[in-house]
């Protein structure tokens, strides 16, 4: 059971006792009815020696192995079919999605899901971290890691669900910079040592750019996996003095006055695990930055 602890402080002719007894809540109880439910109808199944169960009452089988799977890493794009049924089979939702995932792996950037409630059901992402690309399985959720509270027609309130899942592909950051390439038919002039691809959309005969030289730039920034503007404008900044992101002042060091150009940067080089502009950017971001050098 999972306890909840409550300090309870004591005053009495100035003499202070401190006790931290264990107090059974209502989140408690449920947990444990969930529990219940979840073993009686994992006993139920065939295969009921195989199941694996966490701490979190989460049980699991994973019916399709892949020893030599990819495992999945913050900054890759997972893409994975899956089945949400309730235990007495009435099937809930299902879709193919695509979604990237962060140091948090929230599911809020995923693409595909056909009903909005289910990005909040956070077993479907415990159900991919415990799979490596191409293996399937079956995850049974206690209702918290699944709608929780929430209700609708067909999902009663606190209801244990049963997830079927496959992992279709999990791509890495090289992997999602190069489809990216292709697809916008982009011609690299460069792929230098960082990572950092490099871009000519309009080249011009003006001077090279210089370290320490005080800069002006235009410059447009998105995010790789959804295509999302976080950032635009003109701004100036002392070039190779670490002002600015590591990507941004090797791609502007590569280009001349007037040039224009994509600068394509792997999180090493952008802002790694940290997220930025209130989530706009979140950890282990694919940039892409189209920028010009005014002078």
């Amino acid at each position: 059971m999972k306890k909840t602890l409550i300090l309870i402080s004591l005053s009495i002719l100035g003499i202070f006792s401190c006790k931290t007894p264990e107090v059974t809540t209502d989140v408690d109880k449920q947990f444990d009815a969930d529990v219940v439910k979840i073993k009686e109808y994992v006993a139920k199944q065939a295969n009921a020696s195989s199941y694996k169960n966490l701490e979190s009452g989460v049980y699991f089988l994973l019916t399709k192995t892949n020893a030599n799977g990819k495992a999945l890493a913050p900054g890759y794009v997972a893409t994975f079919k899956y089945e949400l049924t309730l235990l007495d089979g009435t099937r809930i939702d299902s879709a193919t999605v695509s979604t990237f995932f962060d140091n948090t792996a929230l599911l809020k950037n995923a693409k595909g899901f056909t009903s909005s409630i289910a990005t909040n059901v956070v077993g479907i992402t415990q159900g991919i971290y415990l799979s490596k690309e191409g293996e399937e399985g079956t995850f049974i959720l206690p209702s918290s890691w699944a709608y929780g509270t929430s209700s609708t027609e067909k999902i009663p309130v606190n209801s244990v669900m049963r997830l079927d899942l496959k992992v279709l592909k999990y791509k890495d950051e090289d992997t999602q910079i190069d489809e990216y390439i292709a697809a916008n038919k982009l011609v690299l002039k460069e792929k230098t040592s960082t990572g950092l691809r490099y871009v000519v959309t309009s080249p011009s005969t003006g001077n090279a750019t210089v370290s320490g030289a005080a800069t002006n730039v235009n410059y447009e920034g998105r995010t790789l996996f959804n295509d999302a503007k976080f950032d635009s404008g003109n701004f100036s900044f002392n070039l190779g003095k670490g002002e600015v992101i590591k990507g941004f002042d090797e791609g502007i060091l590569k280009m001349k006055v007037g040039d224009k150009a994509r600068l394509i940067m792997p999180p090493s080089i952008a802002y790694g695990s940290t997220a930025q502009g209130s989530g706009k950017i979140p950890a282990y971001s694919i940039l892409i930055f189209d920028v010009e050098v005014v002078k």
